[in-house]
């Protein structure tokens, strides 16, 4: 499991998008038990703080130790610093596994593996992902090219799986999918915050470390005479959810 946000932890806890109660409200309709669940790669403890309320106690891993540093917390949450295929859990015993914008960067096979062996009898896992967000025609088509052009040959692998909505990710055909209902999150934003999310992503902190340059300012130059105020940003949101069959086939 790669970790391309140790570097920016504080800024991933402030600019990076909250889910939606909707996401959430879902989730728990097909969710039988409330005992344990298991937030995989859970960054800045968000959802881990939403199911904490749920759930009689939430084990949040990542393998970023400053990321787990700048984590909300909860009485009934247990951080573990621990990698997507060493769950700190024992067998049978998690009834909810989610993954937010995070299972692209994991060794599927291996986690998959691991989520049989914790899971109990009907668990269910829930992965999702938000890709590109829209803002207005002049902001999306400088976005986009920013997207593509200046950070595209930056972006690891991986982002192909986010490009692609997860809907080519190779989930083990013996679990049972439950249609998932289309989801979108928004948000008013300054430019200033828009450029602080910008900043969070990974391509961006590869292009830094690689040419170091910050791409992101003369991409928020070219947005300034067009960005008044706050804008409405729109966020598609992208979501998988899993029976766990435990039955080889």
């Amino acid at each position: 499991m790669k970790d391309r946000f140790s570097d920016r932890a504080k800024a991933y806890a402030l600019f990076r998008p909250t889910y939606p109660v909707e996401l959430y409200e879902f989730m728990l309709k097909h969710t039988s038990g409330r005992q344990k669940a298991w937030d995989v790669g859970t960054g800045n403890g968000q959802v881990a703080c939403r199911l904490a309320a749920n759930f009689e106690s939430v084990l949040a891993t990542d393998v970023s130790q400053t990321q787990l540093q700048e984590a909300a917390q909860a009485p009934n949450i247990t951080y573990v610093l621990a990698s997507a295929s060493h769950c700190p859990a024992a067998d049978q015993t998690i009834d909810l596994i989610t993954i937010g914008q995070a299972l692209h960067w994991f060794p599927l096979a291996e986690f998959f593996d691991e989520v049989e062996r914790v899971a109990r009898p009907g668990a269910v896992l829930a992965a999702w992902c938000y890709s590109l967000c829209s803002v207005s025609k002049e902001v999306d088509q400088l976005l986009q090219d920013f997207y593509q052009n200046t950070v595209g040959p930056f972006w690891d692998a991986e982002r192909k799986w986010v490009d692609e909505h997860y809907q080519t990710m190779p989930f083990p055909n013996r679990w049972r999918e439950i249609p998932a209902p289309a989801l979108s999150m928004s948000f008013q934003w300054t430019l200033d915050q828009f450029a602080g999310y910008l900043s969070t992503w990974s391509a961006v902190r590869n292009y830094l470390h690689a040419e170091k340059f910050d791409p992101v300012a003369p991409l928020i130059q070219k947005l300034a005479p067009i960005w008044q105020g706050t804008n409405a940003v729109h966020f598609p949101l992208f979501l998988r959810i899993f029976e766990i069959n435990l039955k080889k086939i």
